[in-house]
């Protein structure tokens, strides 16, 4: 707070000290070169002879936990020989599964091409919305620079995953499906997604982290268990942390 103070910083919108959830304070203002500083009794060097930091390198220090990381890796290399894996990562809020996963997703692309998508499983009242970590996930795998395929997988095969994400098709579209698609089971939703979600992963591994899925919608769980008891091959990584 004296630091914030002297620099005129606000904690709801910094621009130096950034809070770090449970872990501590970064800072955050961008390195400038200065000169080098000299006098009788000392000397310091400026900047220009330091490496730019990789942004490896800004993210909070990882301390404690290479077991559970090495532990995913090993499961990843199960998933890139075409053996789905639904991981479950569990303990305490704060704890850092956060941190885990992220920097587990972090270094997935070395091992190859990956598609990564992210949902978030939020307290609702009532039943809520079904789905709503998958279909976050979904969108964002849909928004990547290769989306317009995801798109084409999930229009051939899960047309009623593709109608619920914004923006992936035009209007035109999605009325015309909507319309053929009226009176359609709800078992038909986990039937689309085994089957979009395996040609998805047919040759490029696909990883989804759901976070908070003791908020989840039962819905969600229905399909987490539908996929795990899917036998065929898919280059598949779920992670859920609760």
């Amino acid at each position: 707070r004296e630091i914030r103070h002297a620099l005129g910083d606000e904690a709801a919108k910094p621009q130096f000290i950034e809070t770090v959830g449970a872990q501590g304070y970064r800072f955050i203002a961008p390195l400038t070169t200065t000169p080098p500083v000299q006098s009788s009794r000392f000397k310091v060097q400026g900047l220009d002879a330091q490496p730019t930091p990789s942004p490896q390198s800004l993210t909070p220090n990882f301390v404690g936990r290479e077991s559970e990381l090495a532990q995913l890796q090993s499961w990843y290399e199960r998933v890139q020989q075409g053996k789905r894996q639904i991981i479950l990562v569990s303990g305490e809020a704060g704890i850092g599964k956060t941190t885990l996963v992220e920097r587990f997703l972090a270094q997935a692309p070395a091992g190859g091409v990956v598609r990564i998508g992210r949902g978030h499983c939020v307290e609702q009242d009532g039943q809520g919305e079904a789905y709503l970590p998958v279909l976050q996930a979904l969108q964002q795998l849909c928004g990547a620079p290769d989306g317009d395929q995801v798109v084409a997988i999930l229009r051939r095969y899960a047309p009623l995953w593709l109608v619920q994400l914004s923006g992936a098709i035009d209007s035109e579209e999605l009325e015309r499906l909507q319309r053929q698609l009226q009176g359609s089971s709800p078992g038909r939703m986990l039937r689309e997604f085994g089957e979009a979600i395996e040609r998805l992963s047919a040759e490029t591994a696909v990883l989804l982290f759901l976070e908070d899925l003791h908020w989840s919608d039962g819905a969600t769980l229905e399909l987490l268990a539908y996929l795990a008891q899917r036998q065929e091959r898919a280059r598949l990584l779920v992670l859920g942390a609760y």
